[in-house]
């Protein structure tokens, strides 16, 4: 079942007409030479009667159905029109649901080969449209799935890969994040981190220790661990012996 409510009256016609041209065509093509065309009105199944004008059930409203073809008889691709009264084959002059018809050539076939046309470039647009809807989804889905990934971080909780990990009871992990992501996209000298966390080196009272910066190092190892344990991510931080930051992948 298709929603219709996006479709024009005009629109809604046309996709009508055609179908009626196909069940036509059918019908025609099941007829013994010589014999009237019948046509049956298509309905809704006993246990499916009510029926829904916003949604496309694969054919016309019943009455929908006896309109259109008086609109092809006036279009002269059919002729001699006439409901079937035939109670025992559940049709009858006040609820007629078979006709009977000639069909009027050349004009039946132009008339279906025009409509046919109409469809075809309504279908290779509707295609161009799915297609840019798809690919409109595809971009949406991977900014999503990006952003998704990407770390944030509070109060000592890291928030990465839909995962809390908590450094609020590890003091030198929790204080190394809390200075990258200052500056997430910044790679961090170690003397700048330990100015930052030392006032007294910073202002030169206090000499700089040659090992000062295994200590961050370590520090990002520790975080590395503990990241790796929760999402399997193995580089979230990235270093060497004079610098540090936050793998660019994750932020």
């Amino acid at each position: 079942m298709k929603n219709v409510m996006n479709l024009t009256p005009e629109e809604k016609f046309k996709q009508d007409v055609w179908w009626i041209l196909q069940e036509i065509k059918k019908d025609e093509l099941l007829t013994p030479k010589g014999k009237k065309v019948e046509f049956s009105i298509r309905g809704m199944s006993k246990t499916r009667s009510i029926r829904r004008e916003d949604v496309d059930y694969g054919f016309p409203h019943e009455e929908t159905q006896r309109k259109l073809l008086y609109k092809l008889k006036e279009w002269k691709a059919i002729d001699e029109l006439e409901p079937v009264d035939s109670i025992f084959r559940g049709s009858d002059i006040l609820n007629p649901r078979i006709y009977e018809f000639v069909i009027r050539q050349p004009k039946f076939n132009e008339l279906y080969r025009q409509y046919e046309e109409i469809q075809k470039k309504v279908g290779s647009f509707n295609e161009e449209v799915l297609k840019t809807q798809q690919l409109l989804d595809k971009l949406e889905d991977d900014i999503n799935r990006k952003t998704k990934g990407k770390a944030k971080y509070n109060n000592g909780i890291l928030y990465f890969r839909d995962t809390e990990i908590d450094f609020r009871n590890k003091q030198n992990q929790k204080d190394l994040l809390a200075t990258l992501f200052e500056d997430p996209k910044k790679n961090w000298y170690y003397d700048e981190i330990q100015d930052k966390w030392d006032e007294m080196i910073k202002l030169g009272a206090v000499d700089r220790r040659k090992d000062y910066w295994k200590k961050f190092y370590s520090a990002g190892d520790d975080i590395n661990t503990a990241v790796a344990i929760e999402t399997q991510v193995k580089d979230f931080i990235i270093k060497n012996t004079k610098e540090i930051r936050i793998n660019p992948k994750y932020i």
